[in-house]
């Protein structure tokens, strides 16, 4: 990041104006205490030359920022940068307090998934979930918290400068629906939720939450158990009768066809 700033007691400070629009996020500013402030977070900003500077140092505590002290007037500050499905989210997404934030309407763009917004109590409805989102600056933002509940969601981070996200959406019977699932490291399988399975109306199923084991038509299935809930591969889904599975990785869709 190479902006307006400067060192103030050997401590560097940076344009409130310039960190917002590189990271797309918005300060309100609080002309009579001098203070930024962003979600719960206020900051104590120094007034210089009429441009109101922030401390790197309390913006780094709270915005996984991190700075190398090139020599006695350099300092580079590094930021990360996000892409989902291997779309940059430049502006779009920003960490904040460790969680990942996406904006509500780019997740949508890039993915597809249409969410029902109820800003009074900052909600994104999809099929049977209420997914809870935030505003900040009068923009909604899901965390990451929540995006895992709508899909295949997978996170790598090849370096400290760089986040990648995929999100695989899964179809079930021509609709999209908020499915939960994980890809297992140890054997590529991927594992969706239960729970899920049952209440999109695909028929046949059945789970005893005493004995947990769950049936289909009668039968029993093999299902893992995490505290997340019961999970089912999705090969054993698709080695049930009357169930077929069309997934190519590179699509970042799964798309499931059950009899009625």
């Amino acid at each position: 990041v190479w902006g307006e700033g400067d060192l103030i007691q050997d401590k560097p400070f940076i344009s409130i104006k310039y960190i917002s629009d590189v990271m797309g996020i918005k300060f309100d500013w609080n002309n009579s205490t001098k203070e930024a402030r962003f979600g719960d977070t206020s900051f104590k900003c120094v007034l210089k030359k009429g441009i109101s500077l922030i401390p790197v140092e309390r913006l780094a505590e709270h915005f996984s920022i991190h700075m190398k002290r090139e020599n006695k007037r350099l300092i580079n500050i590094y930021y990360p940068e996000l892409s989902l499905n291997d779309i940059s989210l430049s502006k779009k997404a920003f960490l904040y307090h460790g969680e990942i934030y996406v904006s509500l309407r780019e997740f949508g763009n890039i993915t597809g998934i249409k969410f029902q917004w109820k800003p009074e109590n900052s909600d994104a409805l999809i099929g049977n979930k209420n997914l809870k989102a935030r505003q900040f600056g009068g923009t909604a933002f899901l965390p990451l918290s929540s995006l895992v509940k709508t899909g295949l969601l997978e996170v790598k981070r090849p370096s400290e400068n760089s986040i990648f996200m995929n999100l695989t959406k899964i179809i079930i019977n021509n609709k999209i629906l908020p499915v939960e699932a994980y890809r297992d490291g140890s054997n590529d399988e991927i594992m969706i939720l239960f729970d899920d399975i049952l209440t999109s109306g695909a028929r046949g199923f059945l789970y005893n939450p005493e004995s947990k084991t769950a049936t289909f038509n009668g039968e029993k299935i093999n299902t893992i158990h995490r505290k997340e809930g019961t999970y089912i591969s999705l090969t054993s889904l698709s080695q049930l009768k009357g169930f077929q599975i069309d997934y190519d990785r590179n699509d970042h869709v799964i798309r499931i066809f059950s009899e009625q």
